[in-house]
């Protein structure tokens, strides 16, 4: 398996500001980080069935304009959301 790419800044996590210096991707908008403990207590819950939420909604790529109706995560910034293809480059 390959290592994941690592990106090194100088951020601060949105909810308990915490010191953030690596992320396993290259944040659109820092000033909606979370660190890894905020992130894990909110964190989508699954069900009994063990199956993610999804929250159903009308947003479009910010990068390539896609329609998205489906996200396994509420936005916190719906201009901000990219489809997979476009979140994946």
């Amino acid at each position: 398996m390959e290592d994941r790419k690592m990106y090194t800044g100088d951020w601060t996590c949105m909810e308990c500001g915490a010191s953030i210096d690596s992320l396993p991707f290259e944040p659109r908008d820092p000033s909606t980080l979370t660190c890894r403990d905020c992130h894990m207590k909110n964190k989508p819950t699954r069900n009994s069935d063990n199956v993610r939420r999804i929250y159903v909604g009308d947003w479009k790529c910010c990068e390539c304009g896609t329609k998205i109706d489906e996200l396994p995560f509420k936005p916190l910034d719906p201009d901000t959301v990219a489809c997979r293809a476009c979140h994946r480059k």
